[in-house]
Formats: C-alpha cells, sequence, structure tokens
C-alpha cells in the first residue's frame, strides 16, 4: 500500500540546489565535498532540520539532518 503525503515538488527548486550542488565540483579531484556537504546543511535548515556535520576526514563531512516530533512518540 502506498502512503500518500502532502508534500509539494517545487521543480524550479530542486533545478536550483543542483545547479549550486554541481558548481561546487565535490567528485575527486578536487574533492571539494565540505563545500557541497554545506548547501546542503543550509537547504535541510530552510526545511526545519536540526543539522550537524560529522567530518570523517578532514574537508569531508557528511551532513546528518533529523525533522523532529515530539518526545517519546514514533515518527
Amino acid at each position: 500500500m502506498v502512503n500518500k503525503t502532502s508534500l509539494t515538488i517545487n521543480k524550479k527548486y530542486i533545478v536550483e540546489i543542483l545547479r549550486n550542488l554541481i558548481k561546487t565540483k565535490p567528485v575527486n579531484p578536487p574533492g571539494q565535498e565540505e563545500e557541497a556537504a554545506l548547501i546542503i546543511k543550509e537547504e535541510l535548515e530552510k526545511l526545519g532540520a536540526k543539522t550537524t556535520l560529522d567530518y570523517v576526514k578532514p574537508k569531508r563531512p557528511n551532513v546528518i539532518g533529523t525533522f523532529g516530533g515530539e518526545e517519546g512518540k514514533g515518527t
């Protein structure tokens, strides 16, 4: 069974984010992963997520974003 949501997809918004990510050239070399991660972090925060960066190696973070619910209740 498919669960429907009220999520509206804004194609222009998605394309703009992807363009910004591509401009950072996060592939190796040069591997500017940190710049791409910061873009993702900022966008998640705009959507209401709490974010943290987990640095696996210098300049190579993972972005962790969580959207809250009520404590003690399932999400």
